[in-house]
């Protein structure tokens, strides 16, 4: 049985998870950043506007992403305002690869996949579509995790009602509950700790 703290992630974590919210509704985001605070686990949020909704989500320093096929230029820099960052991830939601990622920080495709600690960063990430069943995804989380891997796992509104507020605020306390092994981070912070790891 695995002992918290001997995993080969941050702080001896198990493996990771990334939660990544692709263009959600006013609505929908207040819910689900309003279940991550309670448990205080951030995530990332692909988005293709700069949208005052987004101005809470910076406060509590999240993840602020591109959502499309490249990193445009415009949105960059509204962003930028926004939160002050210089490097932006991007994320395509589709099969196509990021023609001109640009100044991506990161590039996350469809590609369904998980990343071990210690591998060479990818140029590309790849991500995973989030199960409306919430026993379903935690076991599949879990199952990542168990191998000592991390990914990341993709939101977009669909996918959130049809999940529920019950079981998205549920799926939120489980991770809370196993912090300890479970790294759920935005991928901007589990990137940065992989670059940094590099030899």
């Amino acid at each position: 049985m695995h002992q918290p703290g001997t995993g080969a992630w941050k702080e001896g974590r198990q493996g990771g998870a990334s939660l990544c919210y692709v263009n959600l509704p006013t609505a929908q985001l207040n819910m689900v950043q309003a279940h991550h605070a309670r448990v205080g686990i951030r995530a990332s949020v692909a988005c293709t506007a700069a949208s005052p909704d987004l101005r809470e989500l910076v406060d509590r320093n999240w993840d602020i992403a591109i959502h499309g096929p490249t990193l445009d230029p415009q949105l960059a820099e509204a962003l930028r305002e926004l939160d002050e960052k210089t490097q932006r991830g991007l994320v395509t939601t589709d099969d196509s690869q990021p023609a001109e990622p640009g100044n991506a920080f990161y590039r996350v495709t469809a590609q369904p996949g998980a990343l071990e600690a210690g591998q060479p960063l990818p140029d590309t990430l790849p991500s995973m579509p989030t199960r409306p069943d919430v026993t379903a995804l935690m076991a599949e989380i879990d199952a990542v995790v168990a191998g000592g891997q991390w990914a990341v796992w993709r939101f977009d509104a669909a996918t959130v009602k049809a999940l529920g507020e019950q079981a998205h605020a549920r799926l939120l306390r489980w991770l809370g509950d196993h912090h300890a092994r479970i790294w759920c981070a935005p991928i901007r912070d589990i990137v940065a700790w992989m670059l940094a790891a590099r030899p």
